[in-house]
């Protein structure tokens, strides 16, 4: 924005990988926290990844988010669960 004060953002990332005999098990975690101008704003997003047998794989993940947008709050997400066929 035109004369606008700069802003910061923060960004942390976790993530944990289990590897079994087989079957890998994934777990990622990120968030990210920003300030600035356009005020606060923190997003959160993960994933798991779990196989199921050497083709098939369950894929999930969350993305969450926070700020306030023209005086009101905001919170957005989204949520997906899928199966995934790997060949």
């Amino acid at each position: 924005a035109a004369g606008a004060g700069a802003g910061h953002h923060f960004r942390h990332l976790v993530g944990i990988a289990v590897s079994g005999e087989d079957r890998p098990v994934r777990f990622t975690v990120e968030y990210a926290f920003a300030h600035g101008y356009r005020g606060f704003r923190h997003d959160l997003n993960a994933g798991l990844q779990f196989p199921f047998s050497d083709a098939f794989v369950l894929e999930g993940a969350l993305a969450f988010s926070s700020f306030e947008e023209g005086g009101a709050p905001r919170i957005p997400f989204l949520f997906s669960l899928g199966l995934a066929y790997e060949f």
